[in-house]
């Protein structure tokens, strides 16, 4: 590298100001980023508290809100869908910070699983780590309830006598709220994909399943255009994409290509045959002429 630096004089130097300077820039753009989803997130926050409240009158709304979610059913096992029908309220709290720290607010009921409790889960953004630092829930369940895959996560997080990352990541929603390991990612599941269409889910399904549609037809046009593009070669030079249509279409382009042009675009007739000439007329003499030299 030194040989390099030499060899190139000062434009190494060039470079890491250029690179220094893109830094800067990316970090702007991202306190940018955070300024405008906060100012957002406080537009929204009346919006929120009302859908908080409707909430509350609706039978099991955000157990059913979660299930329904295609990321998050697949870490609800059976027995944590029942503890989930305690569920009364969930929050997702903004910290005032740069870095976009966040909070999450489960509120349970008194139920089978659980006493009447609010569970919080903090999101802390750690700017050495370039990571969120996650805090571990703790969940007042009752005697004898508590949930055997969550109860041994949290014993085994709190030993630390194994390094997290040796460890695997949380395979159900309990076991990820009571652990430090985020891997699942289910922090910005929860924040950013199910707190803003919440009801959407409740219902079964979000007005992103639309989109995909559409990207599902424009991907289906693609292979269309894909299968009428054909490229011609000559001499083993491929030339431009050129369309093949149907044979009958290309026939019926060249009939109506046939007349003149009036000057507007409009085709004109073709021109009759002169009076008194026929098409069939003139077979018949082919066929006169024909004779007369087989017989010569």
């Amino acid at each position: 590298v030194v040989e390099m630096e030499n060899a190139n004089g000062g434009t190494f130097d060039r470079l890491r100001s250029v690179q220094g300077k893109l830094r800067e820039h990316a970090e702007k753009q991202a306190r940018a980023v955070i300024e405008l989803d906060r100012k957002f997130a406080k537009e929204r926050m009346p919006l929120c508290d009302e859908l908080r409240s409707v909430a509350k009158d609706v039978s099991l709304f955000w157990s059913r809100a979660f299930r329904n979610h295609p990321k998050l059913v697949k870490f609800i096992s059976p027995e944590e869908s029942s503890v989930l029908q305690s569920l009364m309220d969930f929050n997702v709290h903004e910290v005032a910070d740069d870095d976009g720290s966040f909070q999450l607010h489960f509120t349970f009921d008194d139920g089978e699983y659980t006493n009447k409790c609010e569970v919080v889960k903090r999101f802390a953004y750690d700017r050495d780590l370039n990571d969120f630092r996650v805090s571990s829930a703790e969940v007042d369940w009752k005697s004898g309830k508590a949930l055997a895959n969550a109860r041994k996560r949290k014993r085994e997080d709190e030993d630390g006598g194994v390094p997290k990352i040796l460890m695997k990541p949380p395979s159900s929603f309990f076991e990820w709220l009571v652990s430090t390991d985020d891997r699942p990612k289910l922090g910005s599941v929860l924040r950013e994909s199910l707190w803003p269409h919440a009801i959407d889910f409740y219902f079964g399904g979000t007005n992103l399943d639309d989109d995909e549609e559409d990207e599902d037809d424009e991907e289906g046009d693609e292979e269309l255009d894909d299968e009428e593009l054909e490229y011609d070669e000559d001499d083993g030079e491929t030339g431009p994409p050129q369309y093949v249509g149907d044979e009958e279409d290309d026939e019926e382009d060249d009939g109506e290509d046939d007349g003149e042009d009036d000057g507007d675009g409009a085709p004109l007739p073709s021109r009759p045959p002169p009076s008194g000439f026929d098409d069939d007329d003139e077979e018949e003499e082919d066929d006169e002429d024909d004779e007369e030299e087989e017989e010569e």
